[in-house]
């Protein structure tokens, strides 16, 4: 995921550009880390030393398959930044792709001109390499 990184638990604050590549991992295990609450329209991915932080909500997750990127997720939450045995949680674009595209549809006065498409549709499942911010120390 490309996104402006704020990292506050990082050595130095940074204005710039930053991406990391993560795993998706399992609502089960996610939920497990959490003590629950992970539900379908979330998505969790981790690798060791990668997050997104504060200041990173609302960035994009996408998928990179060679130079197509899919969107994925929104930086929602996680347990401060790069915590081990944390997955950074994210809102599922696909979850929530039908309310988004209804609210196009019925607020074409504030919308007129919006339009939704995307060439690769989520499948729901984790997958099984993301990018997103990297901190830096």
């Amino acid at each position: 995921m490309a996104a402006l990184d704020n990292n506050v638990d990082a050595v130095s604050s940074r204005n710039v550009m930053v991406e990391a590549e993560v795993i998706g991992i399992s609502q089960a295990t996610c939920s497990v880390q959490y003590g629950g609450g992970i539900d379908d329209g979330m998505v969790c991915a981790a690798a060791p030393g990668k997050d997104s932080c504060q200041g990173d909500s609302g960035e994009p997750m996408v998928n990179a398959n060679g130079n197509d990127r899919t969107l994925v997720g929104v930086v929602s939450f996680g347990q401060g930044c790069a915590y081990p045995n944390y997955a950074g949680v994210y809102t599922r674009v696909s979850f929530y792709r039908q309310w988004v595209d209804d609210k196009i549809t019925t607020n074409t006065n504030t919308c007129s001109s919006a339009s939704l498409t995307t060439t690769q549709a989520s499948t729901g499942t984790s997958p099984s390499s993301i990018t997103r911010p990297l901190p830096t120390e």
